[in-house]
């Protein structure tokens, strides 16, 4: 059986250039197993915080050990970003991706061509609980300054597995 995971997303964007953070929360069989977060300080736009929210997110999937190595799983990544989903539908189709924020449209790009992650929407401030919570930690990392670089090789992130 093909494990399968979700994960919640989101980014956000305070005050334009200075301020954004991100989170992602990952979750099996409805239970919340671990999350991360960040601030990003370097090329600032609501679309990189997005982005850094989904890759950073996978990759904690992929780095905490919760798939053997080289087993295959599947992703389900719910945001309220449908600029991004739309993005991501015509790329599919085209193999072209945006050159704004291209490190991280490049390596969201693999993961979706490979079929283990599929992108939902859900819509913001809507009272689903994972989405709520995805969008206070974006906000807490933003208002705080959570130090990450997304998308660089420096990038530290915030995060949590629970057993």
């Amino acid at each position: 059986m093909i494990p399968e995971f979700t994960l919640y997303t989101d980014g956000c964007v305070l005050r334009n250039p200075d301020s954004s953070g991100w989170s992602a929360l990952l979750i099996q069989e409805e239970k919340l197993i671990g999350w991360a977060d960040g601030h990003i300080h370097h090329n600032i736009n609501s679309q990189r915080a997005e982005l850094a929210a989904i890759t950073i997110g996978v990759r904690l999937l992929l780095n905490e050990r919760y798939l053997a190595l080289g087993e295959n799983y599947t992703a389900k990544v719910f945001t309220d970003c449908q600029q991004l989903i739309d993005v991501v539908q015509r790329a599919r189709g085209t193999g072209c991706w945006p050159h704004m924020n291209a490190d991280l449209w490049e390596k969201l790009g693999g993961m979706v061509v490979s079929g283990k992650v599929s992108l939902h929407r859900v819509k913001g401030h809507s009272r689903d609980f994972f989405n709520t919570l995805a969008d206070h930690l974006a906000r807490t990392a933003a208002s705080k300054g959570i130090t990450s670089s997304a998308g660089s090789k420096t990038t530290t992130v915030r995060r949590m597995v629970l057993p």
